[in-house]
């Protein structure tokens, strides 16, 4: 069984790697100028790198929810700590919202708001079953369905779609069903990773692997009835449910049922890969990983609105923007590199941890 700090380790190698995802996802589109008549689409290596980038929502959810429940684990008195770091995430989350007015309105719902509303709720199902949590993750993806269907949610939403505040339900619609991050479904990735997180506790990687087999064979379920046009998975309420569709926006539960097993494969094979060559403290994934709420809130800032502003929008072609986004991303990792030196101090996470540990 994993040490603690062997634990702690390879999560946050894996979170490093999220970060690493999610400037390779943003960073590709904002570097991007395309050519007349032609979308990031007509460059099959640009739109592959930024699919894979896609897998940064999924694993920072899924990650948190280990984390918040390692913590708990760890520290039993530690409840109230873990309701005011969630609330204080929420805030970071809003304060992005302000921060970059060219994709957010005040009442967006984004990655940030997403985690910190995982972490106010963690201490409610410290105690649960694994049963009674993956039970509330389906109710919750089922939820899903029903809410898109009773207001008619767009199959595919956009940016102003996601922060409109003036249509029925106002910022709890965003919250709940149509912002970027809703808690249905992503609320599901957030509680599934708490299970994953206490199997890993006891070292139970087979029920783990069993977790993980079971979603994809669900996805393959949805998948096969959509394909071979079964009348209940193409025509009727259920429809939504079984629509085959990768994208974020919204989330579907095939997305879910596909990646959540998806962030378990990765972690195991981190696992693997720190039980054979142990990562150390210094590691640069590490170090990306332990300050990776501070860069993702800087990236947004700087080479969103920021570069909008100042006219640094869109300046590559689609030669020059992978290197643009790889020099971003050593510049990143080198910083966080000597940043740990000095123990990430005064960054996000460095504000977050001021928070008293006792309730």
């Amino acid at each position: 069984m994993d040490t603690k700090k062997e634990r702690i380790h390879y999560i946050d190698a894996l979170r490093g790697l999220a970060i690493l995802l999610s400037l390779d996802q943003h960073l590709g589109v904002w570097f991007f100028l395309p050519e007349s008549g032609k979308t990031l689409i007509d460059h099959p290596l640009l739109f592959c790198f930024n699919t894979i980038g896609g897998f940064a929502g999924p694993l920072f959810l899924t990650l948190a929810g280990i984390s918040a429940f390692l913590f708990l684990e760890r520290y039993q008195e530690s409840s109230l700590t873990m309701i005011f770091r969630g609330i204080v995430i929420i805030f970071y989350g809003y304060l992005l919202n302000v921060l970059v007015p060219c994709w957010f309105s005040y009442g967006s719902w984004f990655t940030l708001h997403m985690i910190g509303f995982g972490i106010l709720i963690a201490p409610f199902f410290r105690k649960s079953s694994n049963s009674f949590i993956l039970i509330t993750c389906l109710i919750i993806i089922l939820l899903t369905v029903v809410f898109q269907n009773m207001l008619d949610t767009p199959n595919t939403l956009w940016s102003t779609r996601m922060g409109r505040t003036d249509l029925p339900g106002g910022i709890w619609r965003l919250i709940f069903i149509e912002g970027q991050f809703p808690v249905l479904p992503w609320l599901s990735f957030f509680l599934g990773g708490m299970v994953v997180g206490k199997l890993l506790s006891i070292g139970d990687t087979k029920r783990l692997r069993i977790l993980a087999i079971s979603s994809y064979v669900i996805s393959g379920l949805l998948f096969v009835s959509t394909f071979l046009k079964a009348d209940f998975a193409i025509h009727g309420h259920l429809v939504r449910f079984f629509r085959i569709y990768l994208g974020f926006y919204p989330a579907t539960p095939f997305f879910f049922f596909l990646l959540f097993p998806t962030v378990i494969a990765s972690l195991l094979l981190f696992k693997l890969i720190n039980n054979r060559w142990p990562f150390k403290s210094a590691n640069p994934l590490i170090c990306l990983g332990r300050s990776s709420l501070t860069i993702f809130i800087l990236h947004i800032v700087v080479f969103k609105e920021l570069a909008i502003r100042f006219d640094y929008f869109k300046l590559f072609s689609s030669t020059a923007t992978p290197f643009a986004v790889l020099f971003v991303m050593a510049l990143f990792t080198g910083l966080s590199v000597v940043w740990s030196k000095y123990d990430f101090r005064f960054g996000a996470e460095w504000f977050l941890r001021r928070i008293p540990l006792n309730d």
